[in-house]
């Protein structure tokens, strides 16, 4: 091949789902963990607008957290609820400690 001619390059499979063809959808996955109630409120606002640049791009996005209610509802998939543990002060922590 001479300097006149240019390479087609190959589609990276790492932005395809496993059974898609290069036409469909790529698919992102991202992980947000967040520690109490104004993170939930961040991280909704964030996978909020996260979702509308993957929907301009032509991307599925997929959200897993560790968040709230806020981040459940704009469509994270919640490994745990980040309720339970939030706290605020010494005594307020104390408890969560000695949980099993």
């Amino acid at each position: 091949m001479n300097s006149s001619q240019s390479k087609v390059q190959e589609p990276n499979p790492q932005l395809q789902t496993q059974n898609s063809s290069p036409s469909t959808a790529r698919t992102a996955h991202i992980f947000i963990s967040t520690g109490e109630v104004s993170g939930d409120l961040q991280g909704s606002l964030l996978i909020h607008a996260l979702n509308q640049q993957a929907k301009e791009r032509g991307l599925d996005l997929k959200v897993t957290a560790l968040g709230g209610d806020r981040m459940a509802a704009v469509g994270a998939k919640l490994l745990g609820h980040t309720s339970e543990i939030g706290s605020m002060g010494i005594l307020e922590s104390l408890p969560l400690f000695f949980q099993p």
